[in-house]
């Protein structure tokens, strides 16, 4: 059995690290890979909780999966002008899909080790989110700035839940979707 939990922890790492293939012509500049890869990231963390919060419905952790979707919710609407900006598919890729549908297969055979990966691999990720936006223009710092932080929450609300603190990490959820919610979002959410 340990053979077993050691095979997927590392079918779950590199599935986390999988680069998320786009395309975006002839600008392969970093920022333009990181941005991308930002984006599928997104697409595949919306396509993840949106699961989660339908199997975890009713259970302990249920309304935790549910303000991690209102989260997602939020970035999706926060993300699609930038995207469009920088001619950047906001749908998921094929890859995109099979990284889900392996980290969900991943994450029901061994849900704690799961959501260990899952929050390590945000904290690791954090560092290139705050390369991305020191790579920003000007103008965009602002929303750059916000991606890093919707990270960092992430980061703070999967350490809560591993510890079993679910009102507190759907309260850090919810305080961070209304201090960055717009009104004219406030009907999506």
């Amino acid at each position: 059995m340990q053979f077993y939990k050691l095979c997927s922890n590392a079918i779950v790492i590199a599935v986390m690290f999988m680069s998320c293939q786009t395309a975006w012509g002839d600008n392969n500049s970093r920022f333009m890979e990181l941005f991308s890869y930002e984006v599928q990231n997104r697409a595949f963390a919306l396509l993840s909780v949106s699961g989660s919060e339908v199997t975890r419905k009713g259970d302990i952790d249920g309304e935790f999966w549910a303000a991690y979707h209102r989260l997602e919710a939020l970035n999706q609407q926060k993300y699609t002008a930038h995207a469009n900006q920088y001619q950047i598919d906001m749908s998921p890729t094929t890859m995109t899909e099979i990284k889900n549908g392996l980290a969900a297969f991943i994450g029901n055979l061994f849900p704690e080790t799961g959501l260990g990966i899952m929050r390590d691999a945000t904290i690791v990720y954090i560092d290139k989110l705050k390369e991305l936006e020191s790579l920003a223009d000007s103008e965009d710092k602002g929303f750059f700035n916000y991606v890093v932080m919707q990270e960092e929450i992430q980061a703070e609300t999967l350490t809560l839940l591993i510890d079993k603190k679910y009102e507190e990490a759907v309260k850090v959820f919810d305080d961070f979707i209304n201090q960055h919610k717009s009104k004219e979002l406030d009907s999506l959410i």
